[in-house]
């Protein structure tokens, strides 16, 4: 489990979830809502638009492998 921080993008009221470690972007807001209760407490909702894992690419060939190390093996 990671430590996530909110930052609010400066000059709006939208706020982006970050690693905490990293500082690097994980997700936009996308809604938000507020309710005050009898209490006074306000309480606050969002919800974040994490973006899909980027796969690692793979790098398909028709070339046989053995062709690729004895490539290699000249240079």
């Amino acid at each position: 489990m990671k430590d996530v921080e909110l930052k609010l993008i400066e000059g709006t009221n939208q706020f982006v979830l970050v690693d905490a470690e990293t500082k690097q972007e994980i997700g936009i807001q996308s809604n938000v809502s507020a309710e005050c209760s009898v209490d006074g407490m306000t309480i606050v909702t969002a919800t974040f638009q994490i973006p899909p894992k980027k796969k690692t690419p793979v790098m398909r060939s028709s070339i046989n492998q053995k062709d690729i190390e004895l490539s290699n093996q000249r240079k």
